[in-house]
């Protein structure tokens, strides 16, 4: 299947809708609850204690530069920190330097301020299918679209199928249960963020 740049520019829309709903989500229904603004809270201390542990590790063995950004609250809701997810962001990093360069406030020529703050926010996030495609607007050097599509596709259905995605879809919808599902998934993710959780 050949992919068009207009097909993977669609799919990303979905993937950036599906983000801002779950973004709404927290700041409007999350973070107005007190205990849920807590429990959103210890995932992501457990979350910045589990990067801070790979980090170190990995500094033992090999340079590991993943930056000092704090966790966003989209990291926290769909971030399983791994070795994989590390080498995402030190990839998007790298890939963005040309588009970075480009946009650069600095170049008279080529200047793109909006440009050059959206790929330096998907470059710190990871977000190495937007890199991919701006790289192939720009006429660079990018992963086939058929791969970017198909990360972005992935993306998306796993967006779609995640526990708080669920509760947002809930809050949409207003549903009674919202408040219930979402401490009860919360719940879940503490537990599941922990880095010092004991084997049972």
């Amino acid at each position: 299947m050949t992919v068009t740049l207009q097909q993977v520019e669609y799919k990303y829309k979905e993937l950036d809708e599906l983000m801002l709903a779950l973004k709404r989500f927290i700041v409007s229904f999350v973070y107005t609850n007190e205990d849920l603004a807590s429990k959103f809270d210890r995932i992501r201390s457990n979350q910045q204690s589990t990067l801070d542990l790979m980090v170190n590790q990995a500094s033992k063995s090999m340079k590991v530069d993943v930056g000092d950004e704090k966790l966003s609250d989209l990291d926290v809701a769909t971030t399983k920190f791994t070795p994989h997810e590390l080498v995402r962001r030190a990839t998007a990093k790298k890939l963005a330097r040309k588009l970075l360069q480009k946009y650069h406030p600095d170049k008279p020529d080529t200047a793109n301020s909006d440009m050059f703050n959206l790929v330096r926010r998907a470059s710190v996030e990871g977000d190495v299918e937007l890199i991919n495609l701006y790289l192939h607007k720009e006429g660079f050097e990018a992963n086939s679209l058929d791969s970017v599509y198909a990360s972005i596709a992935s993306r998306v259905d796993r967006l779609k199928g995640s526990p708080l995605m669920v509760c947002a879809r809930m809050f949409t919808a207003q549903s009674q249960d919202t408040l219930s599902h979402t401490h009860s998934v919360l719940d879940k993710l503490i537990w599941v963020s922990s880095p010092f959780k004991e084997n049972t």
